[in-house]
């Protein structure tokens, strides 16, 4: 199976200066995905010019990354509204972090904070999620008939402070 949880944020909270923070590790943008992901791999945040904690980018983008320890965290504030939305979760529930940017004539539209336990995305089958790993890491979780599993994360959100630069931890 396959477990994504998935908030999108739209203006007026979403503008070009919001900034997406998170304690992700390597990762890849779903257009490079083929047909090795890790092949065109890079580190949070940057991939040449494109930064995936800035909202100022003119056009869309997917970008997954694996989270390198225990507990994966992602904010995204907004200096405009003076607040900030952020998730805590379980990195063995929740391996991967997708950030997905929609755009239209140069302006931010959407922003998906997107967690699970898939680091593929639609463009690749059921099998292959199976099949493939990415940095040692799958795409999908095996479960025995009738099993059950319990995963929950944390959403929270906080005023900024003056000055307010992003999140580090």
């Amino acid at each position: 199976f396959m477990l994504v949880q998935h908030g999108t944020f739209a203006p007026p909270f979403l503008d070009r200066k919001s900034l997406t923070d998170s304690n992700a590790g390597k990762g890849f943008l779903q257009r490079d995905s083929r047909p090795d992901p890790g092949a065109h791999s890079y580190s949070w945040p940057q991939k040449e010019e494109l930064n995936v904690r800035h909202s100022d980018q003119p056009e869309g983008f997917v970008a997954t990354h694996l989270v390198p320890d225990s507990t994966g965290w992602c904010t995204l504030s907004s200096p405009g509204s003076g607040f900030l939305v952020g998730y805590i979760w379980n990195a063995a529930d929740y391996p991967w972090l997708h950030i997905w940017h929609g755009a239209e004539d140069g302006k931010p539209v959407a922003r998906g904070i997107e967690f699970g336990n898939t680091g593929l995305g639609d463009n690749y089958s059921l099998m292959d999620r199976y099949r493939q790993t990415t940095f040692g890491h799958p795409h999908a979780t095996l479960m025995e008939g009738k099993a059950t599993l319990h995963c929950s994360f944390f959403l929270f959100t906080a005023d900024l402070p003056e000055g307010f630069r992003g999140v580090t931890d």
